[in-house]
């Protein structure tokens, strides 16, 4: 019984070490500062564009290398934009 509770937290581990190549980040992710809640989504729906496009530009045939190449951009403009990243926790990623 301990060994599987062990296996089932090293698993747990390696997942939450590689999760944004496992799901695609939102701005659920970020902390919005002191910016309005329109502003930081409206900001969030053009950083999502803008990795969609790079995505466009580099695009690859596997899953989780489109997603690690979507989250590469989303963070960079969002972090651009002055937002943080928040903890990793359930609901920061989309599957």
């Amino acid at each position: 019984m301990k060994s599987v509770r062990f296996a089932a937290v090293i698993g747990l581990g390696v997942c939450l070490a590689g999760c944004d190549s496992l799901f695609t980040l939102t701005t659920d992710a970020y902390e919005p500062g002191n910016r309005e809640q329109s502003a930081f989504f409206r900001d969030g729906e053009e950083c999502k564009v803008q990795a969609g496009n790079t995505l466009d530009v580099e695009s690859q045939t596997e899953a989780g290398e489109r997603r690690e190449i979507f989250n590469r951009a989303f963070d960079r403009c969002m972090r651009g934009l002055g937002y943080q990243r928040r903890g990793l926790r359930p609901g920061n990623y989309n599957l």
